[in-house]
């Protein structure tokens, strides 16, 4: 289907690049409104596809944010180990008191280190 209505434009094109000689000036003019409303009609959708690729692309992904006794759970750790290591461990710390681990991101660094002993 894609590749006829291809083919279609196509000739379509060819078409009107050999009548374009045969016009007078006027209808030259004619011919110019309608086909600068279809380059602007091909542009808007060609700037919408872009647009919603871009916006499922930066769609935020809903993290899950482990706790400190997660972690500690979860990779046999002790709470001192965590907070001694945390700046080599991907964390966030919204406030003074509280670190959160993003999940994917913490298994990807003890999976790397492929060590869970306690340092």
């Amino acid at each position: 289907m894609a590749e006829l209505l291809a083919d279609n434009i196509s000739e379509l094109i060819a078409e009107l690049e050999r009548q374009i000689g045969t016009v007078n000036l006027g209808q030259c003019l004619a011919i110019l409104g309608p086909l600068e409303q279809l380059k602007a009609l091909a542009y808007s959708r060609l700037m919408a596809a872009a647009t919603r690729t871009a916006k499922t692309q930066a769609a935020p992904v809903h993290e899950h944010y482990l706790t400190v006794l997660e972690v500690c759970e979860r990779f046999h750790v002790t709470r001192k180990w965590v907070y001694q290591n945390k700046k080599r461990l991907p964390h966030s710390q919204p406030t003074r008191k509280t670190l959160r681990f993003p999940e994917r991101a913490i298994e990807q660094h003890f999976a790397s280190q492929n060590k869970y002993e306690e340092s």
